[in-house]
Order: structure tokens, then sequence, then C-alpha cells
């Protein structure tokens, strides 16, 4: 057997990383035709796949992981009962936190807004040295108490874009704007971040 002409692609790369993701869409929409139909199993199936980004979204927005748990499992609730309105078309990672977030809204409606915590930096920021974590946990609380400093939407958009890693084309489908208004309201809510970074920083050293 020949192999000299064949092609070989490095694990983690490009092609094969667009390729998965490809097809965990298309497993996602086969689930998704498959709840429609109200069938319980197909919902088990997407729980599996994206309750832990789901319980990851909540837990950031609301620093509460027990009350977090309850809303991840009031989402895949709506799932089911929402499943015939879900657009085959659209990508369903968008459609998921779009029900997230509304679910979350109504179960925070009467809460107060200081009780909401959310954790904002990025996971790999919390595998630093040991000499540096005392330094990193004044950090990540820093930036928790301006991230939640932000307008709700500004908010929202940078976990989900940031932390969740939702692509354009699925923010898109959450907060109903086109990408290119999505670019520059995330440059927005990340400049109003650095901000509040700075307010503080300089009501610090006064």
């Amino acid at each position: 057997m020949r192999h000299g002409s064949e092609t070989h692609h490095p694990v983690g790369s490009a092609e094969t990383v667009a390729r998965s993701t490809d097809e965990a869409a298309a497993d996602d929409e086969v689930l998704m035709a498959a709840a429609a139909g109200g069938d319980l199993a197909a919902v088990g199936g997407l729980f599996e796949r994206h309750h832990r980004a789901v319980f990851d979204y909540f837990v950031r927005t609301t620093g509460d992981r027990a009350r977090s748990e309850d809303l991840v499992q009031d989402t895949f609730v709506r799932v089911l009962k929402y499943a015939d309105s879900y657009d085959a078309r659209a990508p369903f990672r968008g459609w998921l936190f779009t029900i997230a977030r509304n679910t979350r809204r109504d179960a925070y409606a009467a809460i107060r807004r200081e009780d909401r915590i959310a954790a904002a930096l990025p996971r790999d920021a919390r595998q630093r040295s040991a000499e540096s974590r005392v330094e990193a946990a004044f950090e990540l609380d820093r930036v928790e108490r301006a991230l939640l400093d932000l307008p709700e939407p500004q908010r929202d958009l940078l976990i989900l874009a940031r932390i969740e890693g939702l692509t354009y084309a699925e923010l898109s489908d959450v907060f109903e704007c086109s990408a290119a208004t999505l670019r520059v309201r995330v440059f927005r809510a990340l400049q109003a971040l650095r901000d509040r970074l700075q307010e503080e920083q300089t009501d610090h050293v006064h």
C-alpha cells in the first residue's frame, strides 16, 4: 500500500478543528429534529453535549453554583418545550444561549443587582505559577467587580464572546444583530471594562 501521496494533518490542525466543529453542529441538528418530535433521549444527548458550557455561563453571570444547576435544568426543559421553533439554518449554540439568557433573566428579575457575581477571567489565567496566584486572585476580584459594574448587555456579550467562545454568527442569534454590529459592541464593552478597571486603580492609589 502506497502512503507517499497521502496528506496528513497534525492533530489539532485548523482543518481538523473545523471538521470536528461542523460534525458537532450536524449532530446538534439531528438531536434537535428528534427533540422536536418529543424524543426525551435526544434532549438528554443535547444536555450531555452542552450542559457544562451552559453551567459555566450561569456561574459566571450569577456567582451561585447551586442556583446555576437549577438554571441549567430549566434551560433544557425550555429546549424541549420550544424545540419545534428551532430553525436548523441557524447555529444551535446561539439558539441555546438565547434560551439560557432568557431563563436567567426570568429567574433573576426580582434579585438585587449586587447579588450577581461573575467570574470573568479566562481559564488559563487561573493556571499561573504558585508565585503569582495571590496576584491572580486579586486581579480576578478586580475584573469581577468591574464586570458587574457594566450594563447587563455588555456583561453578557463579553462573557459569551470572550469566555464561552461563541462565534459572531452564534452571537448574532443571541443579540439579534449583525456580526459587524457585534464587533463594534465587543470593542466598546472591552473599552468600558478597561475604563472601570482604570477608575478602580486610580481610586485605590488616591
